[in-house]
């Protein structure tokens, strides 16, 4: 009740209007939702479009030459159950400069849920608020690459935040060009927060899950071959989010907020807990070293989502992080 009451405080948006060029589409089945992520500047928008010569107020510098890009979610069809911003399809969005102009696309990340949800028209993956279906996805929910995007190896690479399968986009069309799979490795997760170190090119990843091992680290050269992995011990499940590297090492995260897998196994539900009794962990780990030479180091039980910065110190490791206590 007191959820409900807070939501409905929320003005409903009676049109999605803003943008580059005009955003002006939001479904309509939208507007029979009270939830404000559905809303306001996070309406969906259904326009996929490519705007050249774009208005530029002042000047921009002619030797200005790249892209911008911004990953985020942009869900197609009404949730098939109660929405969250990770459920929304990812929608990549670029802003181009080059000779003192600007231009603007934006393009759906084609997923394999996407092009599924397409084909039959509605929802059919359930999102992270459950329950969970295993039999329309290996996730049990919708993996929609909607959190991180990147450069890696002359593509764009988008990630999904529970360690969901990366996927290419040309870097120019936006156009996705299918499951990202490391050289010396069948198609594998990653979470969200994997990491493009730019003095080497190589990429630091890890991801983890319901079984052992609970989580797995490893390195990719810059040519994309997967050219390091080892599991990593965990206690048992974990949500971690991001991941830390400096010269020498990465900084991986034993988090004391994970859910009940008995209640996920009964009731199809993850449910999460802060564990306030048990210490934040940090794993230190040579970049290419074996699991058996992480050094955890213990802290006060608190989560961290994102990984500011990273670097050494003489023998410090040190580590800058959006921390909560609760």
């Amino acid at each position: 009740m007191a959820l409900a009451k807070t939501l409905r405080e929320y003005p409903s948006t009676e049109r999605c209007v803003g943008g580059v060029a005009h955003f002006n589409d939001a479904p309509q089945w939208i507007y029979d939702l009270d939830n404000p992520y559905l809303h306001g500047v996070y309406a969906p928008t259904l326009d996929e479009m490519h705007v050249e010569n774009l208005a530029v107020s002042g000047e921009l510098p002619a030797d200005l030459v790249g892209g911008y890009f911004r990953n985020g979610p942009n869900p197609v069809h009404t949730p098939k159950n109660r929405y969250h911003p990770f459920d929304g399809d990812g929608m990549v969005h670029g802003v181009y400069f080059r000779d003192g102009k600007a231009a603007y696309r934006n393009r759906y990340v084609q997923t394999a849920a996407l092009a599924g949800e397409l084909a039959t028209g509605k929802s059919v993956s359930p999102g992270v608020m459950g329950p969970f279906d295993y039999s329309v996805s290996r996730f049990g929910i919708k993996d929609t690459s909607n959190t991180d995007v990147f450069w890696y190896n002359g593509d764009i690479m988008t990630l999904w935040y529970n360690a969901g399968d990366p996927y290419r986009l040309d870097s120019q069309t936006l156009a996705t060009k299918g499951h990202y799979d490391l050289e010396g490795r069948a198609q594998r997760r990653m979470s969200a927060h994997s990491k493009v170190d730019w003095s080497t090119g190589e990429l630091l990843f890890f991801d983890y899950g319901d079984e052992p091992p609970f989580m797995t680290y490893g390195v990719a050269d810059p040519q994309g071959k997967l050219v390091h992995e080892v599991a990593i011990d965990l206690p048992g499940p974990r949500l971690p989010h991001d991941i830390g590297f400096t010269t020498n090492y990465a900084i991986l995260h034993d988090l004391p907020f994970f859910h009940d897998m008995e209640v996920l196994r009964q009731h199809k539900y993850r449910v999460l807990t802060f564990h306030r009794d048990i210490p934040t962990r940090f794993g230190i780990i040579p970049r290419r070293g074996q699991g058996s030479e992480v050094r955890w180091f213990e802290c006060q039980p608190c989560y961290i989502l994102h990984v500011t910065n990273a670097w050494e110190e003489g023998d410090w490791v040190v580590m800058d992080g959006c921390r909560s206590l609760n």
